[in-house]
Order: structure tokens, then C-alpha cells, then sequence
């Protein structure tokens, strides 16, 4: 019996390890009357930016390669069919949602005592937010944000980083635009 818990309660331990560690969803949001589908050619602007120049390069470098991806066209000037505005937000000791427990107790003759502590780890995170804009109206169209915790993967060097904002804007960007499985 004391074999089967062992097995179970890591099990159990590492499922709750995985599910705190897991990057956060795509919150994506539009205007089902917008005519997303005539737009050809956009241009990218910065919103309110947390970070270094480096990481902004990086972000709009994979907004660029995400969107020529699927079909539209850079245009540099005032002509273009549609901006997008991105903001980036990076919270310092963010919790996790996880917390380990260590104590020490004694019980006898109806009086107990017991000490514990309680470890909550900490990490920063990283909010993308992306908006769709119509230039000739100021009307935002479409949005969509994410968060991501930072961890060894922006540590480990300009490539890792490059892959790690690629992969971000991917998953924000997959969404756009909306179509019938999204609405």
C-alpha cells in the first residue's frame, strides 16, 4: 500500500508543478463588423514598452514575419490598410501559483505545538499586448494579449530570446484575424 502512495503523490506533485508553470492563454477580442477582410498592407508601431531596445526589435521583427506570413504586406507611410500597436508590460516577483510547506511538530498530553514556514517562488512575467487599429478612424478593430513568465529560455542568450518573443507573437497573432472558429 505505502508503495502505490509514493508513485501517486509524485504523479499528483509533478502535474501541479507542470500546470504552474504553463504559459498563460491568448485573449483575443474584435468587432464582428469590422471588414477584416479587405485588409492588404499594415505598419507597426510601439505602444508603452517595458525592456530593453533589443527585446523591441525582437517583438517587431515577429510581428513583421508573422503578418507577412499570412499574406499582408508591410507599408511604411500613412497609407497603410490597417496599425498595429503593441504594448509590452514585464511584473517583476510575480508569485507562483504553487507554494512548498515544511514544518515541524510535536503532540503529546493534549498540548501540541508545531513551526512551518511556506516557500512561494517567484518570476517575472511578460503581458504582449497587440491591437489592430483602423488609421483613418482611430477605431481599434481587433486585440489580443498574452503572458508569458520569463524564465531560463530569456536567459540563455539573443537567440533563445528571438525564439522566445517569436513564439509569443505566434500565439497572439494566430488568432488574427478572426474567423468563424473564433467567433
Amino acid at each position: 500500500m505505502k508503495r502505490a502512495v509514493a508513485p501517486l503523490a509524485l504523479c499528483i506533485a509533478m502535474t501541479l508543478f507542470l500546470i504552474g508553470c504553463a504559459s498563460k492563454g491568448v485573449t483575443p477580442d474584435y468587432d464582428p463588423e469590422y471588414p477584416i477582410g479587405s485588409l492588404k498592407t499594415f505598419v507597426v508601431e510601439p505602444g508603452s514598452v517595458q525592456g530593453d531596445a533589443l527585446d523591441r526589435g525582437r517583438i517587431e521583427s515577429a510581428i513583421f514575419h508573422t503578418l507577412r506570413q499570412k499574406g499582408y504586406r508591410v507599408e511604411f507611410g500613412h497609407d497603410a490598410d490597417f496599425t498595429v500597436i503593441y504594448e509590452l508590460k514585464i511584473e517583476k516577483e510575480v508569485p507562483s501559483p504553487l507554494s512548498f510547506g515544511f514544518g515541524l511538530g510535536t503532540f503529546g498530553s493534549h498540548i501540541g505545538a508545531s513551526i512551518g514556514t511556506r516557500i512561494t517562488p517567484r518570476h517575472d512575467e511578460a503581458i504582449l499586448s497587440v491591437r489592430m487599429v483602423d488609421p483613418r478612424h482611430g477605431r481599434v478593430f481587433w486585440s489580443a494579449r498574452a503572458r508569458e513568465t520569463l524564465d531560463m529560455r530569456t536567459k540563455a542568450g539573443p537567440r533563445a530570446r528571438e525564439i522566445f518573443w517569436q513564439n509569443m507573437v505566434d500565439r497572439i497573432l494566430g488568432r488574427f484575424p478572426a474567423t468563424k472558429a473564433f467567433r
